[in-house]
């Protein structure tokens, strides 16, 4: 990553790129959710600002879109759950 990138991860995370690339490393180099793709982007909750992983493009903006709440991802589940058990 860039100079840019890692003053971003400083200022708005804490993070210096070493811990970043720990945390990568400690995830087995894949994304926190769907363990499938390289993680890209470092999430954060965004009611306290707190770090909780790094993710793909996909799960984070998945994330996005639910608004970190778990009633609604836990609907999404429960929707995918039923038409699943349909097929």
């Amino acid at each position: 990553k860039s100079c840019k990138q890692e003053r971003h991860y400083i200022r708005v995370y804490r993070l210096t790129r070493q811990a970043v690339n720990d945390a990568i490393q400690l995830q087995g180099g894949l994304c926190s959710i769907c363990k499938i793709r390289e993680p890209i982007y470092v999430d954060h909750c965004h009611k306290t600002g707190k770090f909780r992983g790094i993710l793909c493009q996909q799960c984070n903006t998945g994330l996005g879109y639910f608004f970190d709440d778990t009633e609604i991802l836990n609907r999404a589940i429960d929707y995918i759950s039923s038409i699943a058990r349909n097929e």
